[in-house]
């Protein structure tokens, strides 16, 4: 009786009808020793742990996942050649927005040089007053004078 039921305990432990698989040692002592095995367990934590993050960064940024796989979705349903004129059409704007900004950043310097040249060249015009035996003029001077203390002072009070 007693080899029957070691026998059929065996047979049991190879079958597991219990759905449990039998215990496999070679590769227990894989895992449990191995270098790859390590190395393939941290970069599975490493690429959760990223996952994590960047789907924490989108929560907090407020992007939601949902819109951007309906977006891709839509993106592969799109023919190669839609997908190439929207990329172009994108490009396009791009360059334009930068043309317009570079537009607007030259006119603004331009008017920031005029004004520059239109004040140093009233500033010039009092400086070289001369009186009639070709003295300078004192009022040009004395106003410019005047004008840079009133500047300070409002600087320095505000």
């Amino acid at each position: 009786m007693q080899n029957t039921d070691s026998a059929e305990g065996v047979s049991n432990v190879a079958n597991r009808t219990d759905g449990k698989k039998p215990f496999n040692k070679k590769k227990w002592r894989e895992q449990k020793y191995s270098i790859k095995a390590k190395v393939k367990r941290w970069e599975e934590k490493r690429r959760k742990n990223m996952t994590m993050k960047y789907h924490r960064e989108l929560k907090k940024s407020g992007i939601n996942l949902e819109n951007l796989k309906r977006d891709n979705k839509m993106e592969k349903g799109m023919s190669p050649m839609k997908k190439a004129q929207l990329k172009y059409q994108a490009i396009q704007e791009a360059k334009q927005k930068k043309r317009e900004e570079m537009e607007r950043v030259k006119s603004e310097r331009e008017q920031a040089i005029k004004a520059y040249k239109e004040k140093k060249a009233a500033k010039f015009r009092k400086l070289s007053q001369k009186t009639s035996k070709g003295q300078p003029v004192m009022r040009g001077r004395m106003e410019l004078l005047l004008e840079k203390i009133e500047k300070n002072y409002a600087n320095h009070n505000s």
